[in-house]
C-alpha cells in the first residue's frame, strides 16, 4: 500500500532524498523554469498574507533502507528515492538558494555532486533566469523563500517498492516527460546491485547507448527490434513484446559476490575452432578469434581490450539481473557495431555493399527483421559462411516483399507466425548447413542461390514462382549491377568449396 498525504517544501526538504542512479540528467530549462517563477510570484503576491497552501502537483518516493558502516559500526539509514519530481524539487531548491537559503546546497540529493555535464549546465543558466527574475520583481527575497518552503505543498506519495512507485508514477498526468521503458527496465535492474560505484557505472554505461553518439543505434531499438524478437520468435512466442515480461531479472535480492559462474551460459565465444584427436594422441587445442588479446596467467586468463564483447552471454538465455544484465545490453551494442560499422576491417566488402543497398531500398520492417536474424545467427555460428546465410537470410524475409505489394509490420507477424521463422530455424540448428536447407524447404524451391542469379532468354534475372504479383527481385538485381556480380563471384566460390 502506498502513503499519500500533502506536505509542505520545508517538510519534504527535511527527508533524507535521493536522486536514484536510474533517473536522467537534470534537464530543466528557461522554457520550465520561466513559468515556475511566474507561477510563485503570483502565488506570493496573492497569498503571503494568509495561510492558504499552493499546491504544486505530487512527487514520488520510494521509502528504502541501506546500510553504511559508520566508526566500524553498520547502521542502517532511511533513505528516499525520488522516482517522480526531481526537476520540480531541484528546481525550487535552485531558487531558494538564489534567494539567499545557502543552507539549501547541503540537502543530501543536491550535496551529491552533479556528475552529468548537461546537469552542470542547466543549473549555472537556470541561477542566471532565476537571480536576473528576482532583480527585476524587486522582492523580498526572504520573506519569498519562507512563503515557498511554508507554503508551497506537494501530494507527497510514498511507496513501499520500486515497483510500486513505478505503477503510481504511469499513472500520473503531469507535464514531465514520462519514463520510457527501458528506463523502467534500467530502475529494475539497478536494484539488484549491491556496490553504488558498480550501479552507477552500469547507469552511466547505458546511457551512453541510449545517447547514440555514433548514429548506430539506441536502447529502444537494440532491446525491442533486435534482440526482443529474437528471443521470443525463437521459442514459438508471437505475442507483442512487453520489455519488462521478456528482460526481468531472476534475482530477488542483491548479491555482494563479482564471480560469476561461466556454466550457467555458453562458452564465450574468444576461440574461432577447437580441435581433438584422439587417434593422434593429441591433447584438445583452441584457437581464438581474430586480433584477441589475452595474458595467460595461473588458473586465469585475463582479456585485454574490447572484452566486452566476449562475454559469455547468449541472446536466448534467461536474465538473472544486476548488473549481468547490464553486460549483457552491452555485448551486444557492442556486437552490432562489430557486424554492421562500415569500419570493421573483418566484414567482406560484399556484405558491406549488399546491406547498403537493402537498407536504402527497401521496407524498414523487413530489414529489421533481416539484421536481427543476423545478430542472432552470428551470436550462435560467428562468421561462418555470413555472406551466403546473409543471402539466403534476405531471401526468405524479404519473399514477403515479393507477395505483397507493401509491407506493414503485421503482416511480419503474421509471416513469421504462419509461413517463416527464420530465429527458431537458427535456433534449433546445430549445423549452418541445417539453416540452409530449412531455408529451402520453406521458400518451396532448392539451391537458393541459383534460383536467384537464373536469367531468361535475354539475360534478365527470370522470376521462377508462379502467381507472384510483384517483380521485385527481378528488378532489384537487374538494377544492382554491382551486387549481382559480388553474389555470382560468391556462388562461384562456394561450387569450388
Amino acid at each position: 500500500m502506498s502513503i499519500a498525504s500533502s506536505t509542505n517544501l520545508r517538510k519534504l526538504f527535511c527527508k533524507n532524498l535521493k536522486v536514484p542512479n536510474y533517473q536522467r540528467p537534470y534537464t530543466w530549462t528557461e522554457k520550465q523554469v520561466k513559468p515556475l517563477l511566474e507561477d510563485l510570484y503570483a502565488f506570493f503576491q496573492k497569498n503571503k498574507d494568509n495561510n492558504i497552501p499552493v499546491l504544486l502537483g505530487s512527487t514520488i518516493l520510494f521509502k528504502n533502507e541501506i546500510t553504511e558502516k559508520e566508526a566500524e559500526k553498520e547502521v542502517k539509514k532511511e533513505i528516499f528515492e525520488i522516482v517522480d519530481g526531481q526537476q520540480r524539487l531541484t528546481t525550487l531548491a535552485i531558487i531558494l538558494y538564489c534567494l539567499g537559503k545557502k543552507e539549501i546546497s547541503e540537502l543530501s540529493f543536491l550535496s551529491e555532486s552533479f556528475t552529468h555535464q548537461k546537469s552542470i549546465d542547466n543549473i549555472k543558466v537556470n541561477q542566471e533566469i532565476i537571480n536576473a527574475f528576482r532583480e527585476k520583481k524587486e522582492v523580498n527575497k526572504g520573506n519569498w523563500a519562507d512563503f515557498i518552503l511554508e507554503k508551497v505543498h506537494f501530494i507527497e506519495i510514498t511507496a513501499p517498492t520500486l515497483d510500486d512507485a513505478f505503477v503510481f508514477f504511469d499513472s500520473q498526468n503531469n507535464r514531465g516527460k514520462s519514463l520510457a521503458d527501458y528506463d523502467v527496465l534500467k530502475a529494475h535492474h539497478l536494484r539488484y546491485i549491491a556496490d553504488n560505484a558498480l550501479a552507477t557505472a552500469c547507469a552511466k554505461n547505458w546511457e551512453k547507448i541510449d545517447k547514440n553518439k555514433d548514429n548506430t543505434i539506441g536502447l529502444a531499438h537494440l532491446l525491442d527490434t533486435l534482440l526482443g524478437r529474437g528471443r521470443k520468435w525463437s521459442k514459438g512466442e508471437h505475442n507483442r513484446l512487453v520489455l519488462m515480461d521478456e528482460f526481468k531479472s531472476q534475482r530477488f535480492e542483491k548479491s555482494d559476490s563479482r564471480q560469476y559462474h561461466i556454466n550457467r551460459y555458453q562458452q564465450p565465444p574468444i576461440f574461432e575452432h577447437w580441435s581433438y584427436l584422439p587417434e593422434k594422441g593429441q591433447e584438445a587445442s583452441f584457437n581464438f578469434h581474430h586480433n584477441f588479446d589475452a595474458t595467460i596467467g595461473t588458473k586465469r586468463m585475463l582479456l585485454q581490450a574490447n572484452s566486452v564483447q566476449y562475454f559469455p552471454f547468449q541472446i536466448t538465455q534467461t536474465i538473472e539481473g544486476g548488473e549481468l544484465f547490464f553486460w549483457y545490453t552491452e555485448k551486444y551494442y557492442a556486437l552490432y557495431k562489430e557486424l554492421f560499422d562500415d569500419e570493421n576491417a573483418n566484414l567482406s566488402t560484399f556484405f558491406k555493399g549488399f546491406r547498403k543497398e537493402i537498407q536504402n531500398k527497401n521496407s524498414n520492417y523487413l530489414y529489421d527483421v533481416w539484421i536481427a536474424s543476423l545478430v542472432f545467427y552470428y551470436d550462435k555460428f560467428g562468421n561462418i559462411e555470413f555472406d551466403k546465410m546473409a543471402i539466403y537470410l534476405f531471401y526468405s524475409i524479404y519473399y514477403l516483399r515479393m507477395e505483397k505489394a507493401s509491407v506493414r509490420e503485421d503482416g511480419i507477424y503474421k509471416y513469421i507466425r504462419e509461413t517463416y521463422n527464420p530465429f527458431k530455424i537458427i535456433q534449433e540448428a546445430s549445423y549452418f548447413g541445417f539453416i540452409y536447407k530449412r531455408i529451402e524447404e520453406k521458400m518451396e524451391g532448392k539451391k537458393i542461390l541459383e534460383k536467384i542469379l537464373e536469367k531468361d532468354e535475354k539475360g534478365k534475372m527470370k522470376n521462377t514462382y508462379n502467381g507472384i504479383r510483384n517483380d521485385f527481385y527481378r528488378n532489384f538485381f537487374d538494377n544492382q549491377p554491382n551486387i549481382l556480380k559480388a553474389i555470382e563471384t560468391q556462388l562461384s566460390k562456394l561450387n569450388k568449396a
